[in-house]
Formats: C-alpha cells, structure tokens, sequence
C-alpha cells in the first residue's frame, strides 16, 4: 500500500522532515500555532461582520426605508474577517521567526503553543474580547430597536412584499 502524499508545507519547520511526496508527518509546529491562534480571530470578526451588517441595514431601513448598503460597505464586511486571519498569521510567524525555540507541540501533538512569547495570547485575546463585547453591544441596541420600531418596520417591509422576521 502505498502511503498518501502530503502537500508541502512553506512554513515547515528546520527540524521536521522533508517534504517529499511520500513522507509520513504531521503539519509543522508554526502552521499549527499560527491557525491556533488565528482561527478564533476568523470567527469573531465573522460574527462582528454579521452583526455589524445586521445593525447597518436596520440603519438603512430607519433612514431612507430600503434596505440598502453601498457595495463600499459591503465588501469591506466581507474583507475584514480575513484580514485579521491574515495579520494574525503573519504576527504569529514573525514571532516564530524570532524565536523558534519558543515553539512547543503538546503532548498530545494535536496543537502547539508559543511558550517563550506571550505576545500572540495577548494580541489574539484582546482582538476576541473587543470584537466580542461589540457583536453583544449591537446584537442589544438591535434587539431594542427591533422592539421600539417593529410597527413601523413591519409597514416598511410589507409594502415591500417582505415579512418582517425577515431582520430576525
């Protein structure tokens, strides 16, 4: 039986194996760290997004009585969750280049951890609790608007042949 190829890893580290079609191995210490770390930032800034786009066209609808975002908005939503994947990966990589050593796999070899920096803990966790407490801030001011404005934007919407869970 053949053995199943791997792709090759640019961030592999020194010490691990070559990557060669048929070498049996496990992602590099830097690639599992950098996700570790990065992963959780995609999906807070996913949710902010939503919420965020969320609270924007209930805006829109209170304003001018259309739901409507400029493409500007919308694609700046739809870039921001992976350009904080991205800055996270590329900090967290930086770090690993300053310090290699720092790099440990657990013992379970599921995951690895910087343990010579706390800088990636921090970052990461600051980005989590500030993204967080935003998405709870609007998905409240959302609920209340929802309650102070549901008859005027159950008119809105019905004359636009749409039903008003349709902001739920």
């Amino acid at each position: 039986m053949d053995p199943v190829p791997i792709i090759c890893n640019p961030f592999r580290s020194k010490l691990s194996t070559s990557c060669d079609k048929t070498s049996w191995s496990s992602p590099s210490p830097s690639s599992l760290a950098m996700l570790v770390y990065a992963c959780p930032v995609l999906n807070g800034t996913s949710a902010l997004s939503f919420v965020l786009q969320t609270y924007l066209l209930m805006a829109s609808l209170k304003n001018s009585s259309t739901l409507y975002l400029s493409h500007a908005t919308k694609i700046w939503l739809l870039i921001l969750p992976f350009v904080a994947f991205s800055g996270i990966l590329i900090e967290v990589y930086l770090v690993y280049l300053g310090n290699p050593s720092a790099l440990k796999r657990e013992l379970s070899g599921m995951y690895c951890l910087m343990t010579g920096s706390r800088m990636p803990v921090r970052i990461t966790g600051a980005i989590m609790a500030t993204t967080l407490t935003v998405v709870v801030i609007l998905q409240i001011v959302i609920f209340f608007r929802l309650q102070r404005d549901w008859k005027q934007n159950a008119l809105i919407l019905a004359g636009s042949n749409a039903s008003p869970r349709v902001l739920l």
